[in-house]
């Protein structure tokens, strides 16, 4: 920014008109503005804050209800004319200061204009007008920081640097003089950068932590789980030991993940976040089933593996990426979660996205948990799918729905609501229209299909 010309008339002790071309000093590189004490130097100085932000510079003994003229009369005029310049060109600011006349209650209100000119000879003063830009005090208020790039604070600290500031400097201590350099040049902004470094460095402290106790409360879980499906009579399930080389106990496991966390190394953290997801809806469909059975307390126990009881098992062939492939033998209202937890779970390259894991299993059906970025295999009435399924979508419920591919206890229930208003659903692909039913996902679920 560059101050390029300044007009006073009935500012301060200067009753006349004056104009100081600041110009004419660009060639010097600096100049020296002198003159015995209450002779006007701080007056020019407020003038030019005062044009620029309604305000003086002055922070003691000065008001601008002091900056129109004693040595005036009420009719005589009061203004600060200031021409500056900047990257986006050249502009003029003119503003009166208010006040009372003598005698009077009423306040006369200050006037304020915006303009941008180009020097011109021919003109009056040499500022030729091209583009009128405000008028009125908060107009033109608004538009300087603008166009300057700086509010009134920022101004005095990099450009203008108040009376008694400098005196102060030089004889105050150091404690004191970084003080007074951090209130000049606002250093606060380095202070409060340090904060948030510091406080950004305990955020990830505690995320971390919380991590750490996640990873460790999910192996816990996933033991619990694994110790819940073995029988004492029966070689035992898989236990989450598997995911270790040589079978490493549950303790070095949680060992391992804690070391994991404390380093910031998370390449297992899908892993463990999808094991954990097996876990948690293997719960909540438990502990929903215990809520509405009117069987015995002992029905929400475990599933059992027996295959005594052939009226109410299922047996299903679990295969692909699990930990142990297999023939197993369920309860008959057990799902497709149920199978791969009791084939010891997912490894952790399986894609889980392409299997519907609410689904209830179907006796004599094969579960095959694919690989990420493999071509899904074709469909087969042994597939996914329940063998000779065929789901109506006008007619079927959100069980019914259920059994589809992808389809999960809240796609089900949005294809209900949606049904309600479309009673007539002629084209699988009207499900496109669904929140969270896409293209992808259709073709999943249209050989399972009726019109």
């Amino acid at each position: 920014m560059k101050i390029r010309w300044l007009r006073i008339t009935g500012i301060g002790p200067f009753a006349g008109e004056h104009t100081v071309d600041f110009s004419a000093f660009e060639d010097s590189g600096l100049f020296l503005l002198d003159g015995p004490t209450g002779a006007g130097k701080s007056t020019l100085i407020d003038a030019i804050t005062f044009a620029l932000y309604g305000d003086v510079a002055r922070t003691k003994d000065a008001s601008k209800d002091r900056l129109r003229s004693n040595h005036i009369s009420d009719s005589d005029p009061s203004e600060a004319d200031l021409v500056f310049e900047v990257a986006t060109g050249i502009y003029r600011v003119t503003r009166t200061p208010a006040y009372t006349p003598a005698g009077k209650k009423s306040q006369r209100n200050s006037k304020s204009t915006l303009t941008r000119v180009v020097e011109d000879p021919d003109a009056p003063d040499g500022w030729r007008t091209v583009e009128a830009i405000a008028s009125g005090p908060r107009d033109v208020g608004s538009e300087i920081p603008a166009i300057v790039g700086l509010d009134k604070d920022q101004f005095l600290q990099t450009i203008v640097l108040p009376q008694g500031k400098f005196s102060q400097f030089l004889n105050a201590t150091s404690d004191a003089r970084e003080q007074i350099l951090r209130d000049i040049f606002d250093t606060q902004i380095y202070s409060d950068f340090t904060k948030a470094l510091v406080e950004a460095a305990a955020s990830s402290k505690r995320s971390i932590e919380e991590r750490r106790v996640a990873a460790v409360g999910a192996c816990e879980r996933m033991w619990s789980l694994d110790s819940a499906l073995s029988e004492d009579d029966e070689p035992a399930e898989p236990s989450v030991a598997r995911f270790l080389p040589g079978g490493a106990s549950v303790a070095a496991l949680i060992v391992v993940v804690v070391l994991i966390a404390a380093v910031g190394v998370w390449r297992h953290a899908a892993t463990q976040q999808r094991a954990d997801s097996l876990v948690q809806s293997s719960s909540e469909r438990q502990e929903s089933g215990a809520t509405a059975a009117t069987a015995p307390p002992a029905a929400s126990a475990p599933p059992s593996v027996s295959v005594g009881d052939q009226a109410t098992d299922v047996v299903v062939y679990v295969s692909g990426a699990v930990a142990s492939p297999g023939v197993l033998t369920l309860p008959a209202s057990s799902r497709v979660v149920d199978a791969i937890t009791a084939a010891g779970g997912a490894l952790p390259e399986a894609d889980l996205e392409s299997i519907n894991l609410a689904r209830i299993l179907v006796d004599g059906e094969q579960i095959r948990v694919g690989v990420a970025g493999e071509s899904p295999p074709p469909s087969t009435p042994e597939g996914d799918t329940a063998a000779g399924a065929c789901v109506r979508l006008n007619t079927a419920t959100e069980t019914e729905l259920q059994t589809l591919p992808g389809i999960g206890p809240a796609l089900a229930k949005r294809i209900v609501t949606y049904r309600s208003t479309h009673p007539r659903l002629t084209s699988v692909d009207e499900l496109d229209d669904v929140p969270g039913i896409g293209p992808s996902l259709i073709e999943k679920i249209r050989p399972g299909v009726c019109a």
